[in-house]
């Protein structure tokens, strides 16, 4: 599955609730499938979202060159730091299931929740 074209499906993914998107899962394993699917879609909108702000940044005509390329690599800085943070929080999530069959469903729905934050965040600059 081409997880990019689903946003022509799902445009805004971050108005998902995941709870809703997995409604008719019976297993653990079915919720985790479709968390994983919408985490996805998340990951693909927040590429999209870096890749309109980063063309936003360079559009600017008013800065040097320098200035543009300095303020497109802390952008890309603090994507990365996001990506790590919001990983870190998965793990801590997961292992507070200590070796239970839940650990993997409780990390992602934590890693969705700050996926939502962060397109949240990026959304700001486009409205």
């Amino acid at each position: 599955i081409n997880f990019e074209c689903s946003l022509l499906k799902y445009p805004e993914p971050e108005t998902t609730s995941w709870r809703e998107y997995y409604k008719d899962a019976v297993t653990n394993y079915d919720m985790l499938f479709r968390t994983t699917e919408l985490i996805s879609l998340q990951e693909a909108r927040i590429k999209q979202l870096m890749k309109l702000k980063i063309e936003q940044i360079r559009d600017d005509d008013y800065n040097t060159e320098e200035y543009i390329e300095t303020m497109v690599k802390r952008a890309i800085e603090v994507q990365e730091a996001w990506e790590e943070y919001a990983t870190a929080r998965y793990r801590e999530v997961a292992a507070s299931y200590g070796r239970g069959s839940g650990a993997p469903l409780g990390g992602s729905s934590a890693y969705f929740d700050l996926q939502v934050d962060r397109i949240k965040d990026l959304l700001v600059v486009y409205k």
